[in-house]
């Protein structure tokens, strides 16, 4: 198959990263992939050689020259299916898969890419819509009411099990400037505010006041950088609270933590939460989106509800305190991921929907 994604986003956020892993995924299994990524973008500057990267920005909505361009990078290529998201990315994108005769996939990353503002466009511009976790299904279908099942489809984000050495795992630490012996909670997430990491700071502050040695890595990038590490100053953590910034080997940083915390007031279904899982790390989250569909209390994980703190400070002091549990819950959610939610598997199932889409349209 020869496949095209179009991207618009400058980020680094779950449906980048989606795309990233899947078209990894896809090239190593003999098809061929193209992506449209905005020059600027941290897809554009960090993605690995070997992904057919076009350095492109889409411009306004309709851009009447960047459609002609795609159809015509469509019919050079022979690509028979085009992937976007977000609404400039199914105007552009999907106009020039409808022009090409070629069927347009959709993948959302939660319940509000389906909303009335997309109607239009997901009707008449979307062949097949691609949703992480059966939760973002029955959210949307209590807000709109001309949502047709028969044009969703679930596939869970998937990793396959990361196994990282003892000196891998030394190295890492050492980048942070910590040592082997640290107790280190770790989140990986885009700094944004639904993430929660100002809660999970203060939330550490307490772990800290109750004698309790440990230090906090904070993986990504975001908006709420500098309030972040403003907020961390001020409650006089900035010797204890790491932030690491951009990682491209998320798995590596999630196998270095003790524990990997997950703190979002909003999810579908986190790319994070099956790396922490994948590397074998024990998880705290909060139960949000599809988190449930994945992460079972007491049996794989722990989880919190969204904004008790108090419930996430008991967590991690359990996990810290009970170093068998930690290992049980962190056995078995590497367990889950081998069971149905690795990388194999979801490549699995986007392969025969592309197959299915492209044969349908063809026929």
């Amino acid at each position: 198959m020869n496949i095209l994604y179009v991207s618009s986003k400058k980020g680094w956020g779950g449906v980048v990263s989606w795309m990233h892993r899947t078209a990894l995924g896809l090239e190593s299994r003999g098809h061929r992939v193209w992506i449209v990524s905005h020059p600027d973008s941290r897809f554009t500057i960090s993605a690995p050689r070997g992904i057919r990267i076009i350095p492109k920005k889409l411009g306004m909505d309709y851009n009447p020259f960047m459609i002609l361009y795609l159809v015509g990078l469509i019919k050079r290529n022979r690509i028979g299916l085009v992937v976007t998201n977000i609404q400039k990315e199914i105007t552009i994108g999907g106009s020039a898969a409808k022009i090409a005769g070629v069927p347009s996939i959709r993948r959302i990353g939660n319940e509000y890419d389906i909303n009335h503002r997309f109607r239009w466009r997901q009707k008449h511009l979307v062949d097949h819509t691609i949703a992480p976790s059966a939760s973002i299904l029955r959210e949307a279908e209590k807000r709109v009411n001309w949502l047709d099942p028969a044009r969703y489809t679930v596939i869970y984000n998937g990793r396959n099990p990361a196994v990282h050495s003892a000196e891998d795992i030394a190295e890492q630490r050492r980048r942070w400037g910590l040592s082997e012996n640290d107790f280190i909670i770790g989140c990986t997430a885009q700094l944004a505010k639904v993430k929660g990491i100002d809660r999970l700071i203060g939330v550490f502050k307490a772990l800290v006041d109750s004698q309790v040695d440990a230090r906090l890595v904070i993986t990504g990038e975001g908006p709420e950088l500098r309030g972040l590490e403003a907020r961390a100053a001020a409650l006089g953590l900035s010797g204890r609270v790491v932030f690491a910034g951009f990682s491209a080997d998320p798995a590596r940083a999630a196998a270095a933590y003790d524990v990997a915390v997950l703190n979002s007031s909003k999810e579908g279904f986190p790319n994070a939460l099956v790396e922490y899982l994948a590397a074998g790390t024990a998880v705290v989250s909060t139960e949000v989106g599809g988190v449930g569909e994945i992460l079972k209390h007491g049996e794989n994980g722990l989880l919190v509800d969204v904004g008790d703190d108090k419930q996430l400070l008991d967590a991690i002091v359990r996990l810290q305190r009970d170093r068998d549990l930690k290992s049980r819950l962190a056995r078995a959610g590497l367990k889950t991921i081998e069971d149905g939610f690795s990388e194999d598997v979801m490549l699995d199932r986007l392969e025969r929907l592309f197959r299915e889409r492209m044969s349908g349209r063809r026929s």
